[in-house]
C-alpha cells in the first residue's frame, strides 16, 4: 500500500469538499429555477381566468357578453346584428386592451366549437366557465400563448 503525504491527503480532501458543494448548487439552481417558472405559469392562469370573468360581465345593448355568446351558439342575431361578428369584433378590442400576449378565445356549446376568435396555441388555459341563460348555454374559456 501507498503512503501519501500529509499535503496530498490534504489536497484529496479539499477536492471532494469542492465537488460536493459543486453538487448542491446545481441541485439548489435546479430548484430555485423550476420555482421560478411555476410562479409565472400561476401568474399566467390567474391572468386567463380573471379575463374570462371580465368578458363575461362586459356590457353590450344593456345586455352582457354571455348572452351574446350564446345567442352566437345558437345562431341568432343580437342587438340587430350577427351575434358572432359582433362578439368577435368586442373581444378583439378587449384583447388588444387587456394583455400584452397573445389570447386564444373559444366557446363551445356541447362540445362542439362555436366560436374562436385567434388560432388555437400552447399556452396555459383558464378553466372552462359554464355560462346560461334561457336561451340555452356555452363553455368559454381564454389561453394565454407562449
Amino acid at each position: 500500500m501507498v503512503l501519501l503525504k500529509k499535503g496530498q491527503s490534504e489536497v484529496i480532501g479539499l477536492v471532494i469538499i469542492v465537488l460536493i458543494l459543486i453538487v448542491v448548487g446545481l441541485i439548489f439552481l435546479k430548484f430555485y429555477l423550476s420555482k421560478e417558472n411555476s410562479n409565472k405559469e400561476s401568474i399566467s392562469n390567474i391572468k386567463a381566468n380573471n379575463l374570462v370573468n371580465a368578458i363575461k360581465s362586459v356590457s353590450i345593448c344593456n345586455n352582457n357578453m354571455a348572452d351574446a355568446i350564446i345567442a352566437c351558439c345558437t345562431k341568432k342575431e343580437f342587438c340587430g346584428k350577427d351575434a358572432c361578428q359582433l362578439i368577435n369584433e368586442e373581444i378583439n378590442d378587449i384583447l388588444e386592451k387587456s394583455l400584452e400576449e397573445i389570447v386564444y378565445f373559444e366557446a363551445k356549446q356541447q362540445n362542439n366549437l362555436c366560436l374562436s376568435i385567434n388560432n388555437d396555441c400552447q399556452g396555459i388555459s383558464s378553466t372552462e366557465n359554464l355560462i346560461r341563460n334561457q336561451d340555452g348555454d356555452a363553455k368559454i374559456r381564454v389561453k394565454i400563448c407562449y
